[in-house]
């Protein structure tokens, strides 16, 4: 079918982070993989600051005001905002403005096992 509706494609392993631009070309590697770089850095910036949430030194926020924090910054570029959808959006099943930073690195779910969201 693919060939029979001129669809292009491109082989991948899973755990490859390759991207493709309109018209199926392979996105410029080096850039992808800096931007995951600068998205890494953000989100060990943002652990930094769920640590501060725990421990009760600061409120809580939004995951995508946590990244604002840490300098991933609109406007994003087309790479970043598929980075930012792959990592947080589609691993969570919600936009990163709707995430709590609060609830992500508590133990509900070692003290109150499967009923640990109805808490």
């Amino acid at each position: 079918l693919a060939y029979k509706y001129n669809v292009t494609f491109t082989v991948s392993n899973w755990d490859s982070e390759v991207m493709l631009d309109f018209g199926g070309t392979v996105h410029n590697l080096s850039d992808s993989d800096n931007t995951y770089d600068d998205y890494d850095s953000a989100q060990t910036c943002v652990d930094a600051l769920i640590e501060n949430i725990t421990d009760g030194s600061l409120r809580d926020m939004s995951y995508m005001a946590a990244l604002y924090l840490c300098g991933w910054r609109d406007p994003l570029t087309s790479t970043e905002k598929t980075i930012a959808f792959t990592e947080t959006t589609f691993e969570y099943a919600r936009d990163s403005r709707w995430l709590s930073t609060y609830g992500s690195e508590l133990d509900g779910y070692e003290m109150y096992g499967s009923q640990d969201l109805f808490m």
